[in-house]
């Protein structure tokens, strides 16, 4: 057989078998209504995009995307809300200032003046959330602002 005979018949087989080496991978199997498997993470180039699952990727949000389920609805029912106390300052300037600050990522900030043993002071605080999750998210993305955050929760009456 000549050469290109030869590299007619690989040719033949890659085509014939490559079907099978370029499928997707099979998804993670579903175990007690949970599936598990690798997640990716879209950054801030990522926002206002479409997730895999055809959402609008939100950085300030709590975002998840699978590429063939449909976005599921929150399944924790909230017992409690949450806050989060992100400085306690005892000029209400400052407090302000840094409540005008927060409020472009969060427009829930809010200031509330406290009088304790030491006199009044001015607490900084972001919520309520009802849910934990989005709470601590919203923690963490203070905490990267550079703004110590400590979460608080305030149990329903």
């Amino acid at each position: 057989m000549r050469g290109w005979a030869w590299g007619g018949a690989a040719c033949a087989l890659v085509v014939a078998g490559g079907c099978a080496l370029f499928r997707a991978p099979q998804p993670p199997p579903l175990v007690d209504g949970v599936q598990v498997g690798v997640a990716s993470w879209y950054g801030p180039g990522f926002h206002g995009n479409r997730t895999a699952n055809g959402e609008i990727y939100d950085q300030f949000e709590l975002t998840a995307a699978h590429p063939s389920l449909p976005p599921a609805p929150a399944r924790e029912t909230p017992t409690s809300s949450y806050t989060i106390e992100v400085a306690a300052l005892g000029d209400p300037a400052k407090a302000a200032h840094l409540r005008g600050v927060l409020a472009s990522r969060f427009p829930d900030a809010f200031v509330v003046p406290v009088t304790g043993t030491t006199g009044r002071y001015y607490r900084v605080r972001i919520g309520p959330y009802p849910f934990r999750g989005v709470a601590v998210a919203r923690a963490e993305l203070v905490n990267r602002l550079g703004y110590p955050a400590i979460l608080m929760e305030n149990p329903e009456p």
